[in-house]
């Protein structure tokens, strides 16, 4: 039996977001509270991502999640806001001033 060589860096855990309905035009139903939480529960990774981040703030760790599309940006900023979490939007429309 061989044992795995051990390194130096720690290891990350990759969690690729899915495509919650709320990227397609006239998807989202706006009966609802923008805000609300349908938000979570539209998304299977939406909850998994929920319950990983809740424990991650709990633990006072800092968390980067990172995604090519801005319409999912946008949604996982709705969430931020929804969950009280402090974050930071990096993309192309943020000024270097906002950034430092």
């Amino acid at each position: 039996m061989t044992s795995k060589p051990r390194t130096s860096q720690p290891q990350s855990n990759v969690l690729p977001l899915p495509v919650p309905r709320y990227l397609f035009e006239g998807m989202e139903d706006r009966t609802q509270d923008p805000l609300g939480e349908h938000l979570v529960t539209s998304c299977g990774k939406m909850v998994l991502l929920d319950k990983l981040l809740a424990k991650m703030f709990e633990r006072g760790h800092r968390v980067l999640v990172f995604s090519q599309m801005t319409r999912m940006l946008d949604i996982l900023e709705d969430y931020m806001n929804m969950r009280g979490y402090e974050y930071c939007r990096i993309d192309g429309d943020t000024s270097c001033v906002t950034i430092t």
